[in-house]
């Protein structure tokens, strides 16, 4: 019988230490990745949707020919068409988790429930929709009537 020789270990193994970083680096990924219900974030990530929706909705309007609109209401909004019965809902109520102001840039009253009326000429009337939380607007979506886009 030979005689076994203890070997010490005086460190890690490269192994051990890659195993370590990888670990570290997921638990750091996911710590980075958590949501942040940070009032301003959220503001600006409803604002960036109602603009898709609003674009998507004058698309449809141009390339369809009709005149849709878009109901806002303090919870939130949705599609709605003209048809020879008046307005009708035209989709799922998109609800918001802030208060929504509509400022209409134009007196002329409007028919029925739509306040945003998008026909197929592309121009629709001027409007600020704000985002609040309180009193407080943390962000809005600004139109001149020919162009949409996030403002505040």
């Amino acid at each position: 019988m030979g005689a076994m020789t203890l070997r010490r270990s005086r460190g890690f193994t490269l192994l051990e230490l890659l195993l370590v970083l990888a670990v570290l680096g997921v638990v750091i990924g996911m710590a980075g990745l958590a949501p942040t219900r940070s009032p301003q974030r959220l503001a600006a990530q409803e604002a960036q949707l109602f603009l898709q929706f609003f674009e998507h909705v004058r698309e449809q309007a141009t390339l369809q020919g009709q005149t849709l609109g878009i109901q806002v209401d303090e919870h939130g909004y949705r599609l709605a068409r003209l048809t020879e019965q008046g307005w009708r809902g035209g989709g799922k109520p998109q609800s918001s988790e802030l208060a929504l102001h509509l400022r209409l840039d134009d007196t002329r009253a409007l028919d029925g429930p739509a306040q945003l009326v998008l026909a197929g000429d592309e121009e629709h009337v001027p409007f600020t929709l704000y985002f609040s939380q309180g009193d407080e607007a943390l962000a809005c979506v600004v139109s001149d009537g020919l162009n949409a886009q996030l403002g505040c």
